[in-house]
């Protein structure tokens, strides 16, 4: 059963969840250290962050483990990049300019020098919270399948590699087919070691179990089953963590990480309402799987669902912005970001929570000069602003059209955009605007088409809530060049709290395709942002991909 002791976000409402690999990876070997780790952490102190999440594993161990390999197993730290460890992977540059092997061995020698100097990060990090008044939190993945494409990678725990006939539906499906299937027991087995493993070797605050990476636990077909299985599951980690709780003297939350909406959760098998009703849980998280922070999820269903059971409802944004399947993706700015969290609290979701925002780790897209050109200032800004709606009001604010990016085997996915409007077309959004803007704060609603129009060619009618809106000068929406978008002024007065009502229509000759669509408000003063850390991405550089 839940701990009696209630628990609720705090005003400084944001929780940050720092994956397994990204210290190792993007930091330099002089921080494998106690004064690094201290360092690191101390990032934190100050801002909005209230809970900060750690996981300690994909497939593999970060740290020491009797139930899994760690990730330095089998490696050698006196041979080069060509060693056996390495043979079972593509050397290609990807997302790392001088390769995946030395990428990957970053991580692994990073992790394997504080091991040999007795240093284990995790528990110096959970103290250093506890010092610093931040909630130090445990997050387990709970079926990650990073490089399933290569099966000898490293990365791969021995469990996986020797138990193909434990895998979902890799015949159908490459890469989510290769997930874990929980409806066997052996499985449960495996992973339930771990958590009791990990629960037994921390004092935390709290233990996550992200069921979203990756969000597909059984057999196409078996979901309903899979409901009765994976609720089965969380109560024994709840009773572990009960256990636990007994022995540390302090309450550890339960949380988990489920689909951004409460159909498809379910449909995946994550009955995560059961969950609360049982008072398995004390938090939920809804979520994207990857490819991009959904700005509209339905935060007022999943509030009615679990209204009376004590749940908390975290609204997770991830790293990335993109439109729907077949667009390009780009990095969050401040601005996007403001919008997707003033939206979302304005919902009363309860707190926002961070996926992939690590410190530095888009370091791969531009090397070693990240470090150089990105002032720490720019996102300890973001950590101090976007969990409060107070720290958000008067600032300027983007909202974009997204679309979600996992769904279940029994529903039809929907993607928003891109969208072909035909000649004398129309195209309606209802686009999730936050609070109402404040005296002298103004709107505008921008739009991109392929092929490229810019505001002297447009053909165009725009009206938010009902009101036409006027086409002022293109204006763009990165830093780096992009091509610019066609902008329409929202008269003062229509754009009103909640939900905005944009409808374009296509009065040209030739059909169109929409590719982005966006609600933007501007700061306090009624500018537009035009230079500075305002404008600039979180991560420049890394752009359109």
């Amino acid at each position: 059963m839940k701990s009696a002791t209630t628990w609720s976000a705090s005003p400084m409402a944001l929780a940050l969840n720092e994956d397994n690999s990204h210290f190792f990876c993007w930091h330099p070997r002089e921080e494998m250290s106690l004064a690094g780790l201290d360092t690191w952490l101390d990032q934190y102190v100050g801002t909005q962050v209230a809970d900060l999440l750690f996981c300690p594993n994909g497939q593999r161990s970060s740290v020491p483990s009797q139930v899994r390999q760690t990730v330095w197993d089998g490696f050698d730290p006196e041979q080069g990049n060509d060693q056996p460890f390495f043979q079972g992977m593509r050397d290609q540059p990807f997302l790392f300019p001088w390769g995946a092997r030395a990428h990957m061995r970053r991580w692994v020698e990073h992790a394997w020098l504080l091991h040999r100097q007795g240093i284990d990060p995790y528990a110096r990090w959970f103290a250093r919270c506890r010092s610093s008044r931040i909630r130090p939190w445990l997050s387990m993945r709970m079926n990650d399948v990073h490089y399933v494409d290569e099966p000898n990678h490293p990365i791969h725990d021995r469990f996986w590699k020797e138990h193909p006939e434990c895998r979902r539906d890799p015949a159908r499906d490459a890469y989510n087919g290769n997930c874990l299937d929980y409806g066997l027991p052996e499985v449960r087995t495996y992973q339930l070691a771990y958590v009791r493993e990990l629960i037994a070797c921390y004092d935390v605050d709290g233990f996550e179990l992200d069921w979203m990476r990756n969000p597909f636990h059984f057999k196409p077909g078996t979901e309903a089953a899979g409901c009765v299985i994976l609720s089965d599951f969380v109560g024994q980690v709840r009773r572990l963590l009960d256990a636990r709780q007994r022995q540390v003297g302090h309450p550890i939350r339960l949380s988990a990480r489920v689909p951004s909406r409460p159909e498809t959760a379910l449909g995946l098998g994550m009955d995560a309402v059961t969950w609360a009703n049982r008072r398995l849980v004390d938090r939920l998280v809804i979520s994207p799987f990857f490819s991009t922070t959904e700005f509209d999820m339905p935060v007022e269903r999943w509030k009615a669902l679990l209204q009376d059971t004590g749940t908390t409802l975290a609204a997770g944004l991830e790293i990335s912005v993109r439109m729907g399947a077949g667009a390009h993706t780009s990095a969050h700015t401040l601005e996007t970001l403001r919008g997707a969290g003033s939206s979302l609290l304005d919902r009363r979701a309860d707190q926002i929570y961070l996926f992939n925002f690590m410190d530095n780790y888009p370091a791969g897209m531009m090397g070693d000069a990240y470090r150089r050109s990105v002032p720490a200032a720019a996102y300890r800004r973001m950590l101090g602003e976007i969990g409060d709606l107070d720290t958000i009001a008067c600032r300027s604010r983007r909202h974009v059209v997204t679309s979600p990016d996992v769904w279940a085997p029994d529903e039809k996915p929907v993607s928003l955009l891109p969208r072909d409007c035909p000649a004398g077309g129309r195209a309606v959004f209802r686009i999730p605007a936050g609070p109402a803007p404040r005296e002298l704060q103004e709107g505008q609603v921008r739009l991109a088409l392929e092929p490229h129009e810019t505001a002297g060619q447009t053909a165009w009618a725009v009206e938010v809530n009902g009101v036409p809106c006027r086409g002022i000068a293109d204006v763009r929406l990165e830093p780096d060049g992009a091509e610019p978008v066609q902008a329409f002024a929202v008269p003062a007065g229509a754009l009103q709290r909640g939900d905005a009502l944009v409808e374009l229509r296509h009065d040209g000759p030739t059909a169109k395709r929409l590719i982005w669509v966006e609600l933007a408000v501007s700061d306090g003063e009624g500018h537009w942002p035009v230079a500075g850390v305002e404008v600039t991405s979180l991560y420049p550089g890394w752009g359109r991909w």
